[in-house]
């Protein structure tokens, strides 16, 4: 089953093919000011190494990713990722 998952503003699409591998992930963006040692400022969820939403808490993208993780297993056949709250 082919499924489409779109960003948090709605500006970018990745078509998933059932037998297309895929890698998601959080990873932290810090901020091009930090401090050695200062913590991200934001944390992206990511597809194949393409950001598809950017939270200010992890706790957020993790919610995100387990939200984009129900959709994959579900009947669904398209899914946003939430904006940041």
């Amino acid at each position: 089953m082919n499924k489409i998952i779109r960003s948090q503003g709605g500006q970018q699409m990745h078509f998933m093919p059932a037998s297309t591998p895929c890698y998601f992930n959080i990873v932290p963006v810090p901020v091009e000011d930090a401090k050695e040692g200062q913590e991200p400022a934001f944390f992206s969820v990511g597809i194949n190494n393409v950001s598809f939403g950017v939270f200010k808490k992890e706790e957020q993208a993790e919610a995100a990713l387990n939200e984009l993780e129900n959709f994959l297993l579900d009947k669904t056949m398209r899914f946003q990722v939430p904006p940041d709250k």
